[in-house]
């Protein structure tokens, strides 16, 4: 059994070796789908580091992208300006009008700050009294 593994693996790999035509080659650069060595043009950015992200979650986020078009030859090899805005559509229907209705109670809550001093000591002098009557 043993001698039967041994001998289909060496006809396998006997096999392998005429089909290729050589062994493997050592120090020689692997194949680099056709572009030659890296350069800072072909660096990943921000952008397109987060690009699947923008794919998945394109239903919830508000995504405009700008590359302003300055003529072909600017372009050739780099947008000169890029401008990515990404906001949530949440943001505008739940969160901006909680937002607001907080600052508006706020700018209420803000008359009662007037400054003088009487009036911050009238304040808990009235409230005990509210609590004294309707205890």
């Amino acid at each position: 059994m043993e001698l039967a593994l041994v001998l289909a693996w060496w006809a396998v790999r006997l096999l392998t070796r005429r089909i290729s035509g050589d062994e493997i080659r050592r120090g020689v650069a692997p194949w680099d789908c056709g572009f030659g060595g890296l350069n800072a043009h072909m660096q990943y950015t921000s952008a397109s580091f987060s690009q699947p992200l923008r794919r998945i979650f394109a239903p919830v986020w508000e995504v405009r992208e700008e590359i302003p078009q300055n003529g072909a030859e600017t372009l050739k090899y780099r947008p000169v300006r890029y401008k990515l805005e990404i906001a949530e559509r949440s943001w505008r229907g739940v969160y901006a009008p909680i937002a607001a209705w907080v600052e508006s109670a706020a700018r209420q809550v803000t008359r009662l700050q007037t400054g003088n001093l009487r009036v911050y000591i009238a304040y808990p002098f009235f409230t005990l009294l509210l609590g004294v009557a309707g205890g």
